[in-house]
């Protein structure tokens, strides 16, 4: 289905369910063997400061659990590819069906899990920050690919929550260390940093060629976001505002009378204000 995807952009929508299905297939192979690839890193970065003899002793713990989290490694790759794959499920049908946000009843987290879930949430506000623009083009593409498949807008299924969430998910059960926690979400966000960049831009660039919004790096359709026109007069119809050699022009036409009061001062007019000066030069800016 990729070579079909992948290219200029479509007129023409193609089958939603299949872009779906392939968003998730990309989705996998870019991050699906996360989190393992995180404990080498992290065991060279102990053996490391080890051999500087710092003294701290919590470092022959963290060596032990990292042992044990490298014992399990193929079932903590297993179910961290469930999630992300529930995700897309979540996304494809109703979130409460799915157990999507919001779908699961409150229970109980141990202390433990409460640290994992207060460390997901700093992680997914800077995620959130330093993808703001790609995170908004999948977003606006996937509502659109969901109207097509008639379901609900949901989470997006590789935003920051959702990664994250996917993430922590694994250590529910597992024996960490608090320092041990601390580097295991260092070495995730570092590898989120080398891997999102290009993945966003992979899949906005796949929903475009597949019918499901602008190109990538296309200005937004419609009216520029900034300062709301002035509402017209009562009995008058909405006109677009006047800018550079325009409202210059209309000036020297139509000049506005000066109102006056009753003491002979400039009476304050309750339905025009004075335009501001147009910038010289100026051009056409796109807001997003």
């Amino acid at each position: 289905m990729s070579g079909h995807l992948h290219g200029v952009v479509s007129n023409t929508r193609a089958d939603p369910a299949r872009v779906l299905e392939e968003l998730k297939r990309q989705t996998l192979e870019q991050l699906g063997g996360l989190p393992g690839s995180l404990y080498g890193p992290i065991e060279d970065a102990l053996k490391a400061d080890s051999l500087k003899g710092d003294g701290r002793n919590h470092q022959f713990e963290d060596q032990a659990a990292l042992w044990v989290l490298r014992q399990q490694q193929a079932s903590h790759v297993m179910a961290f590819r469930q999630q992300i794959a529930q995700g897309f499920e979540a996304y494809r049908a109703s979130a409460a069906a799915v157990g999507g946000v919001g779908g699961s009843p409150l229970q109980l987290v141990g202390e433990q899990q409460l640290a994992f879930d207060l460390d997901g949430e700093r992680l997914i506000e800077l995620l959130e920050s330093r993808y703001q623009r790609p995170l908004e083009m999948v977003r606006a593409r996937l509502q659109m690919l969901a109207q097509a498949l008639g379901a609900p807008d949901g989470v997006n299924p590789i935003g920051p929550y959702r990664l994250v969430r996917a993430f922590t998910s694994v250590y529910t059960e597992a024996q960490v260390t608090e320092s041990l926690r601390v580097r295991l979400f260092r070495q995730y966000e570092q590898e989120l940093a080398r891997l999102l960049g290009d993945m966003y831009a992979r899949i906005n660039q796949l929903l475009a060629t597949a019918g499901y919004g602008m190109a990538t790096g296309a200005p937004p359709a419609g009216p520029a976001r900034g300062r709301p026109a002035r509402p017209a007069a009562p009995g008058c119809p909405a006109s677009p505002p006047r800018t550079g050699a325009a409202a210059r022009a209309a000036a020297l036409t139509h000049p506005r009378p000066a109102l006056r009061g009753a003491a002979g001062g400039r009476a304050a007019d309750p339905f025009m204000r004075a335009a501001p000066a147009a910038p010289r030069n100026a051009g056409t800016v796109w807001l997003r």
